[in-house]
């Protein structure tokens, strides 16, 4: 079951439908539950994405800042969605494949 969701969430990163950084957390956290490899290289993508992003005001977290905190940082928060998108484009790939029969 886990891992349809897994597949879920990375078709709706690949659309676009889902906010990048919400869905990676989501995969992060699912992790334990996929009977793999802890250091699973695709979903370690979604963990680096996680550590990586955790100091910035985005998906839920950005609803703690105030507008102005938001202003100054959405450049940092814009190069650090393609940032992401780039990093997990290819493992979002893999696991769609990997997890097409769940």
């Amino acid at each position: 079951m886990q891992r349809r969701r897994v597949s879920a969430l990375a078709r709706q990163i690949l659309a676009g439908e889902v906010d990048i950084f919400d869905a990676c957390w989501e995969i992060a956290g699912l992790r334990t539950e996929l009977d793999l490899d802890l250091n699973d290289e695709d979903v370690w993508a979604f963990f680096l994405v996680v550590t990586d992003t955790d100091a910035l005001p985005v998906g839920l977290e950005a609803l703690n800042w105030s507008e102005e905190a938001l202003a100054r940082k959405e450049p940092e928060v814009r190069r650090a969605r393609e940032w992401a998108f780039n990093t997990v484009r290819q493992p979002c790939e893999n696991l769609i494949a990997r997890f097409a029969d769940a």
